[in-house]
């Protein structure tokens, strides 16, 4: 069970706060990798903070499942697994065709011209291969439909589900091929949603997102198995 957080006022609060948006960076910049032990002394001297707001801070990013603790070993972040990436697309799914259902509901003056500028900026960055800006621009359009549907929690529990699949992205291995064809259907979702199809919104995002898993799986499934040809021939 995580231990419980004592926040004795705002002036630790802002220290803690500080403490998790940097130690959160560092894993998103895979500055740490999955399984990597998080030792609070080095951590204290690499940000410049005391231990006690790193500590709360790694108590933190456990309950959101971006590291583990193990008892008397300490903190680690968290390995990638192929069944818990799985499992977080099973969720996204769900979560996503509630928010287009939603959104289509609920949305007003203005919001399809700003989803259409979300989905320009995407287009627009074409990169040789993928690297995180153009994961994360693709994120950005799917966290926006959700905060078309006018329903907060919704949005944030989509945030922290593709914050968890954006760890599991292999950007070094992505096909590139795939960014021109997942852009297009960003554009005839929004087709879709103009014409307030809800049906056909729903049967294209999960298309799409069941290609986007397909698409990770299959590295994630590749690079186990490269793993274990080279400890089978050490």
């Amino acid at each position: 069970m995580a231990k419980k957080i004592k926040l004795e006022n705002s002036e630790s609060m802002t220290l803690i706060n500080a403490a998790y948006r940097k130690l959160k960076e560092m894993i998103f910049r895979q500055n740490v990798i999955p399984g990597q032990r998080l030792i609070a002394k080095d951590l204290s001297e690499i940000l410049k903070m005391s231990r006690t707001p790193i500590i709360n801070a790694l108590y933190l990013l456990e309950r959101e499942g971006f590291i583990v603790s193990v008892p008397f070993r300490g903190f680690y972040v968290k390995p990638v697994d192929v069944q818990e990436t799985i499992e977080l697309f099973e969720v996204r799914e769900a979560l996503e065709l509630k928010s287009v259902q939603l959104a289509i509901e609920r949305m007003e003056s203005g919001d399809i011209e700003k989803l259409e500028e979300v989905a320009q900026r995407h287009r627009d960055y074409m990169p040789l291969y993928y690297d995180r800006q153009k994961i994360a621009l693709g994120t950005y359009f799917h966290i926006h439909i959700a905060k078309m549907s006018k329903n907060k929690t919704l949005e944030r529990l989509l945030t922290i589900n593709m914050e968890h699949e954006y760890l599991h992205h292999k950007f070094n291995q992505a096909d590139p091929a795939r960014m021109k064809p997942a852009a297009d259907e960003h554009y005839e979702l929004i087709e879709k949603m103009r014409k307030k199809d809800t049906a056909g919104c729903m049967r294209l995002l999960k298309r799409h997102i069941q290609k986007n898993r397909d698409h990770v799986i299959r590295l994630l499934e590749q690079e186990e198995k490269d793993n274990e040809a080279l400890f089978g021939r050490m």
